[in-house]
């Protein structure tokens, strides 16, 4: 392994570390939360499904992933078994687009969306601002 691929692994280990401690939602960033939802798990939606914290997680997990693929292969891959990923439990990810160039995905569980892409592709969804940093619809 050279020490490029090293320093990017490292960096991709580093970025996923970072993406559970303190996800958000960008609601929850920018210090809107609502009254109601006080008392009630913020990564757990009525019916099951996983809140918006949750999906963020999960999305960087495939980002340390595909940071792995890439530094194997040269490219990115849509195929979550080749990267050898499973989302956790009442999460969908579809990873959208990927290439040599870079990759897009987004992370659904019951009306919860977040999204993410990477490198020199289009965002999937317009709520995503920028590269490497996932978002979520409000």
């Amino acid at each position: 392994m050279t020490q490029g691929t090293t320093s990017r692994a490292l960096l991709w280990t580093l970025l996923a570390t970072l993406g559970t401690i303190g996800c958000a939602s960008s609601n929850e960033a920018r210090g809107g939360t609502d009254p109601a939802d006080s008392g009630r798990d913020s990564n757990v939606a009525p019916g099951g499904a996983v809140g918006t914290a949750s999906l963020e997680s999960e999305l960087y997990r495939l980002m340390v992933s595909q940071g792995a693929y890439f530094d194997e292969n040269r490219r990115y891959t849509r195929d979550l078994e080749s990267l050898d990923f499973t989302p956790g439990s009442g999460v969908r990810i579809d990873v959208i687009q990927a290439d040599a160039d870079g990759y897009s995905a987004i992370a659904r569980s019951g009306d919860a969306e977040c999204a993410v892409y990477s490198g020199g592709v289009r965002s999937p969804r317009g709520y995503v601002g920028l590269p490497d940093r996932p978002a979520c619809r409000e």
